[in-house]
């Protein structure tokens, strides 16, 4: 995950091609976020970018365990 207005990363140090290029690697990117700022609210513990993380790997759980069954 990476917020393309971290002012410490950004977006110009990401090299996508690696990212394109690489079908292992998925690269998440969100317009706003800062540097470490996933999180719900100013005052909140909350991390926001913890639902679509755990969404996508169930979905990836749940495709490679389809393509079990059919093989």
């Amino acid at each position: 995950m990476n917020a393309k207005d971290d002012p410490i990363v950004g977006s110009l140090a990401i090299d996508y091609d690696i990212f394109k290029n690489n079908p292992n690697v998925v690269l998440g990117t969100t317009n706003r976020g800062g540097h470490l700022g996933y999180r719900e609210s100013a005052f909140s513990s909350e991390l926001w970018y913890m639902k679509p993380v755990l969404d996508f790997l169930d979905a990836h759980r749940d495709d490679a365990a389809a393509n079990r069954k059919t093989k």
